[in-house]
């Protein structure tokens, strides 16, 4: 009977183990291949919408730049994640679900976008910078393009770097 409890865990143990893993890894991969299909579905729905479409969902105050910057950079993240170029990206498009994207400490896997990136690229490319973590003063949860684009706007010119508001990425 000791032989037998040894042996389990010696072989059974381990066996289980990987077995646990493989089947959670297949999971992962069902489910990433279902909002890959959504996402294609999704984008032949927005055939037609364009950057202006985009624009119009935000208030009329909101600086070009930054609005031209994110979109320009989500539908480059998105052709290159998810496989479709020309992707038209909307205001209330939630990251986690449309971009697979997210912060490295939220759980990635390696097929998750790195949200950190795409927002830091948005920001160079609109003559902005994210705020050092000494300069936060408040976190904000970016869960859509739209928390991009209002973090954007409240974060330093690059030609200001003494300017400094209230915000976080």
């Amino acid at each position: 009977m000791p032989d037998s409890i040894a042996l389990w865990l010696l072989i059974g143990l381990p066996m289980l183990f990987v077995s646990v893993l493989l089947v959670s890894g297949w999971l992962v991969g069902l489910g990433k291949q279902r909002m890959r299909r959504n996402v294609k579905h999704l984008a032949y729905a927005r055939r037609g919408s364009s950057f202006a479409t985009f624009s119009d969902d935000f208030p009329a105050g909101c600086a070009p730049e930054i609005l031209r910057a994110v979109y320009d950079t989500f539908q480059r993240a998105t052709a290159w994640h998810q496989g479709i170029d020309g992707f038209v990206v909307r205001a209330d498009d939630d990251l986690a679900v449309i971009y697979d994207a997210h912060l490295v400490s939220d759980y990635n896997d390696f097929e998750d976008l790195d949200l950190r990136a795409v927002v830091s690229e948005a920001a160079a490319a609109c003559n902005r910078r994210l705020f050092e973590p000494h300069e936060v003063r408040v976190r904000v949860k970016l869960k859509t393009v739209r928390d991009v684009v209002s973090l954007l706007e409240r974060c330093p010119r690059l030609s200001d770097p003494g300017e400094h508001q209230e915000a976080a990425g």
